[in-house]
C-alpha cells in the first residue's frame, strides 16, 4: 500500500489535550502501537531486533542496549585483543583500558612483557589519536574541532607503521585509524585509496575491516556518489552486526530511490540480496516487491522473516486505525473537523490495508507451497494471522494445526498461536456451554501477561471480542430497588427477568481496563468504565462475585477481569454517594477492608475534614466513621427530621463529597481539572453542589438560630460561587488592558445572580459572630463586600 508521511495539525492539538492530563508510560514514550502480531516470531540475524517496525521514524534511541551495536562491538573487540595474547592478558584488563580508560600504562607494559611489541605500539598510537579526537558525551552534542596539524602528524606515523609487515590483526587496526583520520581531515579520495591499499589485501578480515568499509562508504557519499555509498553500507549491514545500526542510520536520512544504480556495483547475488534487505526495512516504503526479489535469489535469507513482520506490523497501524493512539500515527488522517475519529476514513484505510494484506498473504502462501525454506512454522503462523485479519477463520485454523507440529516454536511463536486459537475459540463459543467457557478462559489466563506494550493490544482485542460474545448470553436474576434521598430520580423497579448476560460481559470488558490501569495502555482507565456503568449493574456484579458456589469458568472470568471485592464495593459506594444514596453507600463501604483506607490518598484528605469551609470544625476522621455518620444523618432526614442542624450537617458533608470538597475521593476515584470540561459521565451536582444547596434550603426552612443560620447561608453562598465558576470557567481573562476592564465589568454583571446568599449573609446576619469570622477568613466574601 502507498506509505505516505504527513503531519496532521488536528492530531497535534488533540495530543496536547490528552497529554496535558496523562502521566506514566505511554505509547508516545515507548514508540509502540496497537498490534496483534509479535515480530519476535521471526528468526532474525544478530542485532536486528531494533528493526522491528516502530512508528518512531528513525528508531535511533540509544538508551536501549539492544538498539545499539556499540556494546557488542566493545565486547568483541576486547575479546579479540585478549585472544591474541592467548588469554595471558584478560578480557577484563582490555575492557578497563580500551573502554573505561583505566590502567592503560599497565596494559602497555603487560603487552610488552608478553612479547606483543607491535600490539603495544599500536595501542600507544591509538590512545594518542583518541585524545586528539575526543568524541562528544551525548550524540546531540557538537564534537570539538580537532587540531588538523596534529592529525596529519599522527596519520604520517600510521603510514610509517603500515610500511613494515604486520599481522592482519594489527594491519587492519592501523588502516582503520588511517581512514578515520582521512575522514576527519576531509580527505575523502585518500580514505577510499587507503581502504583499497591497506584493507582489501588483508587475507583474514575481521569486523575492523567492516568498520573501515563503513567510513569508506561515507567518503563516497561526500564525493557525491550516493548509489555507491548505499551499496557499501548495505554490505556492512549484512556482514557486520557491530556496525548494523550505524550502516542503517547512514542511509536512513538519505533521499534514495535509484536501486538499479546501486545494483550495478553488486558483484554477486549475495550482495544484491544484502542491498534489497536493507532497502526493504527503510521507513516510508513498502517492502513486498523487494521481499519477492530476496526470496527469488535466496529463499533462506535470514532477513526475509524480519521484512515480513515489518510489513505486517506497519500496515496494522492503518488496519487498526481506530485503536491506535492516533496523535502518534502521523501518517494517517483519521479525524473529522471536531477532532473525533471519522469512521468513513477508518473504513477506507481498512479496505486499503486489507488489499495489501491479501498481497502479503499470496506471497506467504507461495513460500509455504514451494517448501524451499526449512523454517515453515514462521510462514504458517504469519499466514494464519493474515487469514484472520481478512476473516478466513477456517484457513487460520488449518495453518495453526500445521504450525503446531513444528519443532521450531519459540516462546513468541507459541504465544502467537495461543492468541490466534483464542480468537477462533471466542468466535465459535457457545456462552451456554460451561466446558467451552472453562477451556477458553484457561487459554486467556495463559495470555494474560503485561510485560510489554503489545500485550495490552492483545488484551484489549480479546476483551472486546469476549465482551461481544458474552453479551449474547442470557441470565435470570432479581434487580433490587435503590433507595435514599432523591431516590425517586435514581432507583429502578424490582423485577425478576431474563436479560442479556451483562454481568459476565462487564467482567470480560474489565480485562482491557486492567491493562490500562497497569500503565500499558492509553486512554481512560477503569474509573471511566465504572463511571459509565449503572449502579444496578455494579450491584449485580458484586452479588455475582460473592456467590458461594461459582462455576469454574466464572471463577476464571473473575480472575481475568482483575476485579476484587474491595474494589467493587468501594466503586459501588462511590456511585451511590454521587447520587446521594448514603445509607446504601455505607452498606457497601463497610464491606471494604479497612486497610484500603490507610493509604496516603485517603489519609491526606481526611486529615482535616472539612478545612475548605471557614469556621467548620477541623477534625481528623476515618473514612468508615465519616460514611456511617452521613448514613445516620440521611436516615434522620428521611424520617422528616425537624432539626436544622441535621440538614446542615448532611449538606456540609455532601458538599465535601463534591469536586470542591475534601471527601471527593468517596464519590470519585480521581480528581482533575479535566473533569470539569470533559467528564460527561458524572452528575453535575458533583461540580456545582446543587444537591447540597437543596439540603441547605431545607435547613433554612426549619428556622435555625442566627448563628446556625449564618453558617447555612454561607455554605449556600459557596454552592452559588461554585455554580458560577462551573458555568463561566472557560472565559479566560484577556491580556489587553481595555478588554480586561470590559471583561471584569461583564463578569460582575454575570456574577450578581450567584451572590444572593452573600447578600443575605450581609443583610440579615451581619450581627452574628460567624459573619464577623467570615469577613476575616474568606477573601471571596470580602471582595463581594468591597464590590457592593
Amino acid at each position: 500500500m502507498p506509505f505516505k508521511q504527513k503531519i496532521n495539525s488536528k492530531k497535534i492539538l488533540s495530543w496536547l489535550v490528552i497529554f496535558s492530563i496523562a502521566c506514566g508510560p505511554g505509547p508516545l514514550e515507548m514508540g509502540e502501537f496497537f498490534s496483534l502480531f509479535y515480530p519476535q516470531t521471526a528468526s532474525i540475524p544478530t542485532r536486528t531486533d531494533a528493526y522491528f517496525f516502530s512508528p518512531n521514524f528513525l528508531n535511533e534511541d540509544t538508551y536501549f542496549a539492544e538498539q545499539n551495536s556499540t556494546s557488542l562491538a566493545d565486547s568483541l573487540n576486547c575479546l579479540a585483543w585478549s585472544e591474541i595474547t592467548l588469554a595471558k592478558i584478560s578480557y577484563s584488563e582490555f575492557k578497563a583500558a580500551l573502554i573505561s580508560n583505566e590502567n592503560r600504562e599497565k596494559l602497555i607494559a603487560d603487552l610488552k612483557n608478553n612479547n606483543q611489541e607491535s600490539a603495544a605500539e599500536y595501542l600507544e598510537l591509538a590512545f594518542k589519536i583518541e585524545a586528539a579526537t575526543p568524541a562528544p558525551v551525548a550524540y546531540w552534542e557538537t564534537p570539538e574541532k580537532p587540531d588538523i596539524e596534529l592529525l596529519n602528524t599522527l596519520y604520517s606515523e600510521i603510514i610509517q607503521k603500515l610500511s613494515t609487515k604486520k599481522s592482519d590483526f594489527i594491519t587492519e587496526r592501523y588502516a582503520f585509524q588511517a581512514i578515520k583520520l582521512d575522514m576527519m581531515t576531509e580527505k575523502y579520495e585518500q580514505a577510499i585509496a587507503d581502504y583499497e591499499k591497506y584493507i582489501l589485501p588483508v587475507s583474514e578480515k575481521s569486523m575492523i575491516a567492516d568498520w573501515a568499509r563503513s567510513r569508506m562508504a561515507a567518503a563516497w557519499l561526500k564525493k557525491g556518489d550516493k548509489a555507491r555509498a548505499v551499496y557499501q553500507w548495505a554490505q556492512v549491514f549484512h556482514d557486520c552486526p557491530t556496525r548494523r545500526r550505524e550502516a542503517d542510520l547512514s542511509i536512513r536520512r538519505l533521499e534514495f530511490s535509484d536501486t538499479d544504480k546501486a545494483l550495478q556495483f553488486c558483484k554477486n547475488d549475495q550482495e544484491k540480496v544484502a542491498l534489497y534487505a536493507l532497502l526493504a526495512i527503510q521507513p516510508g516504503k513498502d517492502g513486498l516487491d523487494l521481499m519477492k526479489k530476496i526470496y527469488e535469489i535466496e529463499p533462506e535469507n535470514p532477513m526475509l522473516q524480519l521484512v515480513m513482520t515489518r510489513e505486517i506490523n506497519k500496515n496494522e497501524m492503518d488496519f487498526f486505525a481506530a485503536n491506535q493512539f492516533w496523535p502518534y500515527d502521523v501518517k494517517a488522517d483519521i479525524l473529522n473537523d471536531d477532532y473525533e475519529i471519522d469512521s468513513d476514513k477508518v473504513d477506507k484505510l481498512r479496505q486499503t490495508t486489507s488489499a495489501y494484506f491479501e498481497q502479503l498473504l499470496t506471497f506467504n502462501q507461495t513460500i509455504i507451497s514451494q517448501n524451499k525454506t526449512a523454517d515453515q512454522a514462521f510462514w504458517q503462523i504469519s499466514a494464519a494471522y493474515l487469514n484472520l485479519l481478512v476473516n478466513r477463520f477456517d484457513e487460520t485454523d488449518k495453518l495453526l494445526k500445521e504450525a503446531k507440529k513444528s519443532t521450531q516454536l519459540n516462546d513468541y511463536r507459541s504465544r502467537q498461536i495461543t492468541f490466534l486459537d483464542a480468537v477462533l475459540d471466542i468466535n465459535k463459543l457457545d456462552p451456554q456451554k460451561e466446558k467451552e467457557k472453562d477451556q477458553l478462559f484457561e487459554q486467556l489466563l495463559q495470555l494474560k501477561n503485561l510485560d510489554q506494550f503489545r500485550e495490552f493490544s492483545i488484551t484489549k482485542y480479546l476483551s472486546s471480542k469476549l465482551t461481544q460474545k458474552l453479551s449474547s448470553g442470557e441470565i435470570s436474576e432479581q434487580v433490587k430497588p435503590s433507595g435514599g434521598w432523591l431516590s425517586a430520580c435514581t432507583s429502578s423497579k424490582s423485577e425478576i427477568s431474563t436479560q442479556k448476560d451483562s454481568i459476565r460481559a462487564f467482567l470480560a470488558q474489565n480485562m482491557e481496563y486492567q491493562a490500562i490501569d497497569e500503565g500499558y495502555g492509553y486512554g481512560y482507565g477503569r474509573g471511566d468504565l465504572i463511571d459509565k456503568t449503572s449502579t444496578d449493574l455494579l450491584k449485580r456484579v458484586i452479588a455475582f462475585t460473592e456467590k458461594k458456589k461459582l462455576s469454574g469458568s466464572d471463577k476464571k472470568l473473575i480472575q481475568l477481569s482483575g476485579l476484587n471485592s474491595d474494589f467493587l464495593n468501594l466503586e459501588c459506594a462511590r456511585k451511590l454517594n454521587s447520587n446521594y444514596q448514603f445509607q446504601d453507600a455505607n452498606t457497601y463501604l463497610q464491606k471494604v477492608n479497612p486497610i484500603v483506607f490507610k493509604n496516603e490518598n485517603f489519609d491526606s484528605y481526611f486529615e482535616n475534614i472539612p478545612d475548605q469551609i471557614p469556621g467548620s470544625e477541623k477534625r481528623s476522621e476515618d473514612v468508615l466513621s465519616y460514611m456511617k455518620r452521613l448514613s445516620d444523618l440521611e436516615l434522620k432526614t428521611n424520617k422528616g427530621s425537624k432539626n436544622p442542624e441535621d440538614w446542615y450537617q448532611m449538606a456540609e458533608m455532601s458538599y465535601n463529597l463534591g469536586w470542591f470538597g475534601n471527601a471527593w475521593i468517596l464519590a470519585k476515584r480521581e480528581w482533575s481539572t479535566y473533569d470539569l470540561d470533559y467528564n460527561k459521565n458524572f452528575p453535575a451536582g458533583y461540580f456545582n453542589g446543587e444537591n447540597a444547596l437543596e439540603m441547605l434550603k431545607k435547613a433554612l426552612s426549619l428556622n435555625p438560630d442566627k448563628e446556625l443560620g449564618a453558617r447555612i447561608i454561607y455554605l449556600a453562598a459557596l454552592c452559588e460561587r461554585n455554580q458560577f465558576y462551573y458555568k463561566y470557567r472557560n472565559q479566560d481573562e484577556p491580556y489587553d488592558e481595555a478588554e480586561l476592564i470590559k471583561y471584569r465589568a461583564e463578569m460582575r454583571v454575570k456574577r450578581k445572580p450567584f451572590q444572593q446568599y452573600f447578600q443575605l449573609l450581609h443583610d440579615k446576619y451581619a450581627d452574628t459572630e460567624y459573619e464577623k469570622m467570615v469577613i476575616q477568613e474568606c477573601l471571596t466574601y470580602r471582595l463581594y463586600l468591597e464590590d457592593k
